[in-house]
């Protein structure tokens, strides 16, 4: 299968003990001194909704690699990914960034949808996001590498109550989100690359709740009391989910995504790159080809993302 890579310049429970849930408040994004609360009752009040959060999961990747595999089974997948590291280097040379050096943190935030399912897919998209690491560490700039999906199919844990609940017609979001924490800002890369061998696993590939992912993603970043903030998204450009597409207005999670990339565009704070891997254009209009073939992603996706963060660290010593 060819996956056609689009890219957009300038747009913007509990599973067990050590999971931490996700609180509705972190749903909120906003500049320093706004009411978060308001800012969470205009994004997440009707036309949008999530019917609940109760069932959402913020979860570290090495945490919920242990739900997933034996000991043995875990190693083996480390493995898969050193094997892939290997063949692949080289192959963008020395991942070098040159230019002045300033906290400039970016996040990387991959869709885990089921759009990714196939070998090429999973294998093109970590050996980019891995690339791409490497370049960040070496440029001693701040990161993140974060992963956004659903628990289970179906709408899960969130549905379930929903229909215990008499069905209420337009229930909003209606399934259990899971968001997975391959490195946070406080890690050491060299300690922690190891956990984006889950990015390798396909039955991690369910549904994607792409606006809260982005408002995940941002409060994340607030958390850490940076100044600015760069996030690289990869995905299918289609939030998805069935559980909550067939039972609220089609549109609901598509419409909501571009209202919080408008939300945040309006930051002058923040910058939102979005890269698109999928096999059909959303919108040939909207987007312009990277790349021909999956093969060449992890190559394009490292060459932008260089003269992204150059281009801003070299705005902010001038500025």
């Amino acid at each position: 299968m060819t996956i056609v890579i689009k890219q957009i310049r300038g747009e913007v429970s509990k599973i067990n003990a050590y999971q931490t849930r996700v609180r509705p408040e972190t749903r909120a994004f906003g500049r320093s001194g706004k009411n978060i609360s308001a800012l969470t009752k205009q994004l997440i009040s009707p036309p949008y909704k999530a019917y609940t959060t109760e069932f959402d999961v913020e979860v570290p990747a090495q945490n919920l690699a242990k739900e997933i595999y034996s000991d043995g089974d875990w190693q083996d997948q480390k493995r898969k990914l050193r094997d892939m590291i290997a063949s692949n280097k080289g192959s963008h040379g020395e991942p070098r960034l040159g230019g002045p050096r300033s906290k400039a943190p970016v996040t990387i935030l991959v869709d885990h949808s089921g759009s990714f399912r196939g070998d090429a897919a999973l294998r093109d998209v970590a050996t980019a996001v891995y690339e791409a690491a490497r370049v960040l560490d070496d440029g001693q700039i701040p990161f993140e590498i974060l992963g956004y999906t659903t628990r289970s199919w179906k709408g899960g844990s969130s549905r379930e109550l929903w229909a215990s609940h008499a069905k209420p017609h337009h229930p909003g979001r209606l399934c259990d989100v899971m968001y997975i924490v391959y490195k946070s800002f406080e890690d050491n890369f060299k300690d922690t690359y190891e956990n984006m061998a889950l990015m390798l696993e396909p039955m991690i590939r369910r549904e994607n709740i792409d606006g809260e992912a982005l408002l995940w993603a941002h409060s994340r970043f607030e958390k850490f009391g940076f100044s600015n903030w760069l996030c690289v998204v990869i995905s299918d450009g289609i939030p998805a989910d069935d559980s909550t597409i067939l039972t609220n207005p089609t549109s609901l999670l598509l419409e909501h995504l571009e209202y919080v990339r408008g939300q945040l565009a309006q930051m002058p704070n923040v910058s939102i790159k979005n890269w698109f891997v999928q096999t059909v254009p959303v919108d040939p209009g909207m987007a312009t080809p990277a790349a021909e073939k999956s093969e060449g992603f992890s190559e394009a996706f490292v060459h932008d993302l260089k003269d992204l963060v150059f281009d801003r660290l070299v705005d902010q010593a001038l500025h």
